[in-house]
């Protein structure tokens, strides 16, 4: 989902990605091209389908590769 909003005084809006899933403590979140993202934090402090600040996430790739492989089979790409 795309959704375009125009600045205002020439601000620049800050991303936000919007969470798919969790794994063993983590957040999982995709951005508009599919990349995923994680936070670490409890489920219900955000549900799946809430958007979370691009800033205060990280990506998979900071991962244990077998952690990575796993999230990323079941979130991959739309």
């Amino acid at each position: 989902m795309r959704t375009i909003t125009e600045p205002v005084n020439f601000e620049q809006e800050d991303p936000f990605y919007q969470v798919v899933g969790y794994y063993r403590g983590k957040a999982i979140a995709r951005n508009e091209d599919g990349a995923l993202f994680f936070i670490r934090c409890e489920e219900l402090e955000a549900p799946i389908g809430t958007v979370i600040p691009a800033a205060s996430t990280q990506t998979i790739e900071k991962l244990a590769e077998e952690e990575r492989d796993i999230i990323q089979n079941i979130y991959g790409r739309e």
